[in-house]
């Protein structure tokens, strides 16, 4: 990878803005830091640059991808939470904009490597990514891509907030306890919002782990958010009938 390192910024600089281009240069990135391991950290800094100006440029989702793998690979060695937490501020300004731009609806690609990268970043870096300042809008964007139908990112965001959902101190009490205190209801209604109705088939497996998770971490306050969420207004399933709900609630 080293010795056609020039060649691969060459076309980059030249064809930077292609999504196609920049995702056959992340497959050759992905392919070798995934050979290299530990013993490539050389390149990681020129790679990662890499794999952000393809993003900044092109919106091409093989570039998230791409950091996925160099936190996985990289996110253990001293000094990555610094350094990949220096690079989350701008992937995901450039992720949102996207997403506002076309609305969640038409960047189901996108937003599934948005999240498979930060479920990357818990697992294997959590303090590049928990104490950021943009967390708490990742956390928010999470809530509203529950009730996508696109069956990758609603698996990928599930599979983060699950992650989530089980992280420990000091991380959990520093980071993400006041969060919760002010949103976790929200979340459990979208969580239960899209077992109700919008939840693909494919990503059922992965929603039912989650609510379990939600309700063992909140014990009786998770019992007082199925009620509300099942007694609401907006619940979104018209076959189960007033007198029906309140039944189970009871």
């Amino acid at each position: 990878l080293g010795s056609v390192w020039d060649g691969l910024e060459a076309t980059r600089t030249r064809f930077g803005s292609d999504p196609e281009v920049v995702g056959a240069l992340c497959d050759v990135y992905i392919k070798g830091m995934k050979q290299a391991r530990e013993e490539g950290e050389q390149l990681l800094v020129p790679l990662v640059n890499a794999a952000v100006g393809s993003f900044r440029s092109s919106r091409a989702e093989q570039a998230l991808e791409c950091i996925s793998v160099a936190v996985e690979v990289f996110g253990k060695v001293a000094g990555a939470a610094e350094s990949f937490g220096g690079l989350l501020g701008e992937l995901t300004t450039v992720a949102f904009e996207a997403i506002q731009e076309k609305g969640p609806d038409s960047c189901p690609e996108l937003i599934a490597a948005l999240f498979e990268m930060l479920y990357r970043y818990l697992l294997f870096c959590p303090e590049g990514l928990v104490p950021h300042p943009v967390f708490p809008t990742c956390l928010q964007l999470a809530c509203a891509c529950l009730r996508l139908r696109q069956k990758d990112p609603v698996r990928a965001v599930l599979v983060f907030l699950d992650r989530l959902v089980n992280l420990q101190p000091p991380l959990w009490d520093l980071h993400v306890q006041a969060w919760m205190d002010a949103s976790g209801e929200a979340l459990y209604q979208g969580v239960i919002f899209a077992l109700a109705d919008s939840c693909p088939s494919e990503a059922l497996p992965r929603l039912s782990p989650l609510l379990y998770a939600l309700n063992a971490r909140f014990g009786a306050t998770a019992g007082h958010w199925l009620q509300r969420s099942l007694l609401s207004e907006q619940f979104p399933c018209t076959l189960v009938d007033s007198e029906c709900k309140q039944s189970f609630v009871t």
